[in-house]
């Protein structure tokens, strides 16, 4: 694939509308590319091939890139979007959203700060709490709270927020002033939604968002096809998504393209514990993944133009 140079940045960044989230400086794309599927946790693409993928995606119009500290995909990241001008006051720069699933302010510190070296990066524009649960989770993670408000406020993070399949922590986001950004999980089957200690409907969650939406927070959606469960019904998932006011819907690189046999990693990293329960993915697997993955992309921003995107004159 042929290596975007910076003098096309331009002409690709007015391929597709962009939103503001929330009340931040911060415009994307109304899809955005999830990173997860491309590292070690499951498909574990050779670095050239996960970062073309992510190239395909800029290539194509999409400008929010969401990854995480414990999917070690800061590698492909920056493979990608080395040849890019990544600083921060150039307007056509790729968005990078991270999170991290640490609960204290040292802990969280040296996520921001690993997330900035191994991106190449001085400043990272959005930073998360990563998959909060109902309380006392929330709360426990004050410590890591608090030091993404400094790092905000040290201009080291663009804004702050959290990532969250619960209806009553997307609640809750609404009410704290502090936070700019909630990633909830929503489909229009309400596959794992939750709610407290149990399932939660689409209907609560609905709810939930429109609620931080009207307090301005940025709210861009997770799991749109229901982890690859709703890929039949496509559209339907994209516009019922989009017509909630979401501001983007991260698209997975990886859904019902799995091939078949292939066996996945499972990595855990709950409080500095990881566990690899399983075998790599051959390269044969990897290759023909790849493809597909820039199948779907396409897509995402040629076939769900008429109704997600809106393209520029």
């Amino acid at each position: 694939m042929k290596m975007m140079k910076k003098k096309d940045l331009k002409k690709n960044s007015s391929a597709m509308k962009r939103n503001r989230l929330g009340n931040t400086d911060i415009f994307v794309t109304p899809i955005g590319l999830g990173v997860l599927t491309i590292g070690n946790t499951q498909l574990d693409l050779p670095l050239e091939e996960g970062a073309e993928i992510v190239r395909y995606a800029y290539e194509k119009g999409i400008n929010l890139f969401d990854t995480a500290q414990y999917y070690e995909t800061y590698p492909y990241i920056r493979e990608a979007f080395k040849d890019i001008d990544m600083s921060y006051d150039n307007p056509d720069r790729p968005i990078i959203a991270s999170k991290s699933l640490d609960h204290t302010y040292e802990d969280m510190e040296k996520a921001i700060l690993e997330c900035l070296e191994e991106l190449g990066l001085e400043r990272i524009d959005i930073f998360k709490c990563h998959e909060v649960r109902q309380e006392p989770d929330w709360s426990d993670r004050a410590g890591a709270w608090q030091c993404l408000i400094d790092y905000k406020k040290k201009g080291v993070v663009g804004a702050i927020g959290v990532s969250t399949h619960h209806v009553d922590i997307t609640e809750m986001m609404a009410d704290i002033p502090e936070c700019d950004i909630v990633f909830p999980l929503i489909n229009y089957a309400g596959l794992g939604i939750r709610k407290g200690a149990g399932p939660g409907t689409a209907e609560e969650m609905e709810a939930a968002i429109r609620k931080c939406l009207e307090a301005g927070k940025g709210v861009f959606a997770m799991k749109a096809f229901g982890g690859g469960n709703l890929t039949d019904t496509y559209m339907k998932s994209l516009n019922y998504v989009r017509d909630l006011g979401c501001h983007s819907i991260m698209k997975s690189t990886i859904s019902s393209d799995m091939p078949k046999g292939s066996s996945r990693r499972i990595i855990s990293r709950r409080r500095g514990t990881r566990k690899s329960t399983s075998t790599r993915v051959t390269a044969s697997h990897a290759t023909r993944a790849s493809s597909a993955v820039r199948t779907r992309l396409s897509m995402s921003t040629t076939a769900a133009a008429p109704t997600l995107i809106t393209t520029s004159a």
